[in-house]
């Protein structure tokens, strides 16, 4: 449990008596941030869990998850028109979690490390998927860019936001391709 972390932070996470408290008000502020993006003309917002991959899912059930529903929750309580992706970065272990807890999400975002064949039967065929080509595939040639997002497309078989499974590598100034967006349709 919880190994992955700087030393002091799981023993700060199990033993702060205030824990819960801080996590239901950072809920809160994150709640209201997100309908003040959307009062200031956001027509989608993303809640990214960068925290996924460093829990393991008894700690993620108790740390984040119930968090995280209640942002969402609570914005499409006050906001229902507006979609609303969910991302964990490195929540591969964990979307059987999500799909139960968090189905209220409109589009589900998923990481490169995860195959998104995997995502699909998982989180289901009426789940909009986002993602997930890996970042480090804009550093080839166009053909094999072109391959890595047809093979994305069709692993995602269905509902689908093609989009980088997490973050564009700083070093790369331009896209790989002399194609455009449209080309991955």
């Amino acid at each position: 449990m919880l190994t992955h972390m700087k030393p002091a932070t799981p023993g700060w996470m199990l033993t702060w008596v205030r824990i819960s408290e801080l996590l239901e008000n950072l809920t809160e502020m994150v709640s209201q941030y997100a309908i003040f993006q959307i009062d200031s003309g956001a027509q989608i917002v993303q809640l990214f869990d960068s925290w996924a991959h460093h829990l393991a899912p008894a700690d993620y059930a108790s740390f984040s998850l119930p968090f995280s529903r209640a942002v969402i929750e609570r914005v499409k309580g006050e906001r229902p028109q507006v979609p609303i992706v969910f991302f964990a970065n490195g929540g591969t272990g964990k979307y059987h979690m999500i799909r139960e807890h968090l189905g209220m999400a409109d589009v589900i975002g998923i990481d490169w490390a995860t195959d998104m064949s995997d995502a699909r039967e998982l989180l289901g065929s009426e789940v909009v998927l986002q993602g997930n080509l890996d970042p480090a595939v804009l550093f080839a040639e166009e053909k094999i860019i072109r391959e890595a997002v047809n093979e994305c497309c069709r692993k995602a078989a269905g509902r689908h936001i093609l989009n980088l499974g997490h973050g564009v590598i700083k070093v790369r100034l331009t896209f790989g391709t002399s194609g455009s967006p449209s080309d991955s349709r």
